[in-house]
């Protein structure tokens, strides 16, 4: 399916005046204009491109098609660029970000509870830590969209915060989720629509994206555990990569974990200083890991076997 989707983009996008790829006409969802191009439909496009190179690859297969999908992905336009306002920019032809909706199209998106320029931050993999002009630009970009949501449109605020490390913020949400968001019956509000589910869901998924993250191509141990969780323990958390996760913490810290390879592989983690703790096996052995350059402490590669268990213990704070 995802080959298939993969090829139908390959024969749909189209060169725009400056010669990127591009699918038009775009329209991001409930507002326009209409352009060539939108962060929205691009960053959907690049994503698929994304998981279809790695799924190709894993299966050794498609060698011409991945080459491919490799020149369209790099020649995309955007998907991401940053406004004059310090914003990601919801279509190309912005520039400031203007909170006044009345009489201007590249207003609209204020307050309003749709994000789908943000899809890159959750639940995509483009908008992350690693790039700090794109990850503080969607901090912008959800300030000027507000809390003000309901049903799934307040789902994906929580898991967007909390991709963005900002754990109090989730958390409010969390809250307001529950006193005003959640019915008797246990289905969440959004008006005129009194059956749906997807915010509930949702905020289960944004509970674990508080926790622990692996969609960055590393698995990261609470990346934005609120002051209310500050100790706490979890098991059974999967991540990317088909690796089982438990751990328990104090005053925020990551204090100990276990992850179980359920298929071998190299994994990649993070936490404070986790480069000073101790790993051992199944059999209580010490393993070798590998510091992750850049990342100081905070960042170790350990190759695993598959069925094996990885204990992290003795972290320093």
């Amino acid at each position: 399916m995802m080959k298939e989707e993969a090829r139908l983009y390959d024969q749909m996008l189209v060169r725009d005046s400056d010669g990127k790829l591009v699918s038009s006409p775009a329209y991001s969802p409930e507002h326009g204009p209409v352009t060539s191009g939108n962060t929205y439909e691009q960053t959907l496009i690049w994503q698929l491109y994304e998981d279809t190179i790695k799924a190709a690859e894993i299966l050794g297969t498609d060698e011409e098609l991945v080459a491919t999908w490799k020149a369209n992905q790099a020649d995309l336009k955007g998907p991401i660029e940053v406004g004059d306002s310090g914003q990601i920019k919801e279509w190309y032809t912005e520039t400031t970000f203007n909170h006044n909706a009345s009489g201007s199209t590249l207003g609209e998106g204020y307050n309003h509870r749709h994000m789908s320029h943000l899809l890159g931050l959750f639940p995509g993999d483009l908008i992350t830590e690693d790039n700090a002009e794109w990850f503080a630009a969607a901090k912008v970009s959800m300030q000027n969209r507000t809390d003000a949501s309901t049903g799934w449109g307040m789902a994906q605020r929580i898991n967007s915060w909390a991709r963005l490390g900002e754990g109090n913020k989730a958390y409010e949400l969390i809250k307001n989720l529950f006193s005003n968001g959640i019915y008797a019956n246990l289905f969440d509000y959004h008006e005129p629509q009194y059956f749906q589910i997807d915010g509930n869901f949702g905020y289960t998924s944004g509970v674990t994206e508080m926790l622990l993250q692996s969609n960055a191509g590393y698995i990261n141990f609470l990346p934005a555990v609120p002051d209310d969780w500050a100790a706490g323990s979890v098991s059974g958390l999967v991540t990317q990569g088909n690796f089982e996760v438990g751990m328990n913490w104090s005053d925020k810290v990551l204090r100990s974990a276990t992850i179980k390879s359920n298929k071998g592989g190299t994994v990649v983690v993070q936490a404070e200083n986790i480069a000073l703790a101790k790993i051992t096996d199944n059999n209580g052995g010490t393993v070798t890991f590998e510091k992750v350059e850049g990342h100081g402490n905070d960042r170790i590669s350990i190759a695993t076997t598959e069925g094996g268990t990885y204990t992290i213990s003795d972290i320093p704070s």
